[in-house]
C-alpha cells in the first residue's frame, strides 16, 4: 500500500493509500485508483516514479480498478460502489458504479 509522505505540520498531501495500481511498464505508466481519486505515474525509472497528475470525480463512490488501452493515450478508472457489498440504498447517487475514460496527453513528467 502506497503511503503519501508527511507534509508540513503532520499532515498528509495526497492519498494515504492506493486500492488497486495498474503497471503498464513497456509505457513506462502506472495508474493507481487511490480511495478519493486516480493517479498517473511515470516509472521510466521505476525505483523513483513520478506523479504526473491525478483525477477525482465527485460521482464516484470509491475509485477502484485502472486499465490503461493499448497505446497508453487512455486510462480507465472504475467506481466500486458499495465497497464491494451490496449497495442500493435510497441515500446513493445514481451517479455511483460508472466509469471514467481519461486521455493522457503526456505521460511524461
Amino acid at each position: 500500500m502506497f503511503q503519501a509522505p508527511m507534509g508540513p505540520g503532520g499532515v498528509r498531501h495526497g492519498p494515504d493509500q492506493c486500492h488497486d495500481i495498474t503497471v503498464y511498464p513497456a509505457m513506462g505508466v502506472a495508474a493507481g485508483a487511490c480511495a478519493g481519486y486516480g493517479l498517473l505515474l511515470d516509472i521510466r525509472d521505476p525505483a523513483h516514479p513520478v506523479r504526473v497528475a491525478a483525477a477525482s470525480d465527485s460521482n464516484f463512490a470509491y475509485w477502484h480498478s485502472a486499465t490503461f488501452n493499448n497505446d497508453a493515450t487512455k486510462v480507465i478508472f472504475t467506481d466500486e460502489w458499495g465497497g464491494g457489498s451490496p449497495g442500493c440504498r435510497a441515500t446513493d447517487k445514481p451517479e455511483w458504479g460508472a466509469d471514467a475514460i481519461f486521455t493522457i496527453a503526456d505521460k511524461r513528467a
